[in-house]
């Protein structure tokens, strides 16, 4: 059983049943794909000229790239037959990725429409050729990310392994020429060394106008006015006013102008950020968890709604239904039992207390007999005091 290699988190696993390697994701290589690529600077008039030391195959091409650039129109890769009656060329036509070719009846272009690719931010390109059917994709691909066109009667086109181009179409020709960088480079999977290192699948021949790294230097000549900073987009400026200053264009000259800006440490509270629209008004950003012109008021947190289901508001009521049922019981358990003690009005004893009906019969006895004696006691003194 082959052991797949550790390909990290840079790459994939790739094996049948005699071997296993790794298959890097772009910008890396090595046997574990643990290798960054380096990015590499393409200058006016640039170009590396490459030798290929195995045969291209004339039914298939792939060329896969990473690309920064502000070209709306350049020549990126560029290959021919040896007859140089054929061609086929990675470029970019009006800002968008596009390939072009002519395998000896006519010229052909097939572009990616939707997406520009001149905005100077790292695009990964890619294109298959399967005969005369071609396939663009910008990234993984995808939606208006990628077009597959079928363009052409013949599919064979046989590429001179020694004349592959980058960057330009040939050393000889300007005015066609690719500025930006580029990183990882790749032809039918095989990576092409930018260094001027060669390997055993390709060499490199010529190069001319290309440096390590990925540079912008267009504020080294301080293009702005002294009251503006130079912000460097990346091979594109802008001019503008401090960060403590707002911007104000006179409408007569064209003129920028730099005033204080209304901003101060007090203007949002609660961290809040503060943006200038004129030179009396501004906005508050809040941060997340605040709200208000400032930024004063706390924002309430929504809670969230728990609703009872069906079967426990059934529950419940249950519930209640029987402690009501009990309660009344309970009351009615207790009125009879106290009327259980008296019927008509005369008090019945339990066994326990028979010394109480005693105590009646004497209270009673002495009612009926010493009331007499009393009286005739009080008759006695009366008719005394006559």
């Amino acid at each position: 059983m082959i052991r797949p290699p550790p390909c990290g988190r840079h790459g994939f696993c790739i094996s049948d049943q005699m071997s296993a390697k790794c298959a890097c994701h772009p910008g890396h290589y090595g046997k574990v794909c643990d290798s960054v690529l380096q990015e590499w600077s393409f200058e006016k008039e640039s170009w590396v000229h490459y030798v290929i030391h195995h045969p291209l195959s004339p039914h298939y091409t792939s060329i896969q790239l990473m690309l920064r650039t502000r070209m709306s129109s350049a020549s990126i890769l560029h290959l021919t037959s040896r007859d140089r009656s054929s061609f086929l060329k990675l470029e970019i036509s009006g800002g968008h990725f596009a390939v072009s070719f002519n395998y000896g009846e006519r010229s052909h272009v097939i572009r990616l429409p939707d997406l520009r690719i001149d905005h100077g931010r790292w695009a990964l390109l890619s294109m298959e050729r399967y005969g005369n059917v071609f396939t663009l994709r910008i990234e993984r691909g995808g939606g208006v990310r990628e077009v597959t066109a079928t363009t052409g009667k013949s599919g064979l086109f046989e590429a001179d392994p020694s004349s592959v181009m980058l960057g330009n179409r040939l050393p000889q020709q300007a005015g066609n020429d690719f500025q930006g960088c580029l990183r990882d480079v790749r032809i039918n999977g095989l990576v092409l060394p930018l260094d001027g290192e060669g390997d055993e699948h390709s060499s490199v021949v010529s190069s001319q106008g290309i440096s390590i790294g990925c540079h912008s230097d267009v504020c080294r000549n301080h293009p702005c006015p002294s009251h503006l900073n130079c912000i460097d987009l990346w091979r594109k400026y802008e001019c503008r006013c401090p960060t403590d200053k707002v911007e104000v264009m006179n409408n007569v000259t064209g003129q920028k102008h730099c005033h204080p800006s209304p901003c101060t440490r007090w203007s949002c509270r609660n961290g809040g950020n503060c943006v200038a629209q004129s030179q009396q008004k501004f906005i508050c950003q809040c941060r997340k968890g605040f709200k208000g012109r400032a930024c004063e008021t706390i924002q309430a947190r929504a809670g969230k709604i728990v609703g009872l289901s069906s079967g426990s508001i059934l529950a419940i009521s249950m519930c209640l239904l029987i402690f009501i049922a009990l309660l009344v019981s309970y009351t009615v358990w207790s009125q009879w039992g106290r009327s259980k003690f008296r019927k008509g009005g005369v008090y019945h004893i339990p066994a326990e207390h028979e010394s109480w009906e005693d105590i009646r019969e004497n209270t009673l006895n002495y009612n009926e007999g010493g009331g007499e004696h009393d009286q005739r006691w009080k008759k006695t003194v009366l008719s005394q005091t006559d």
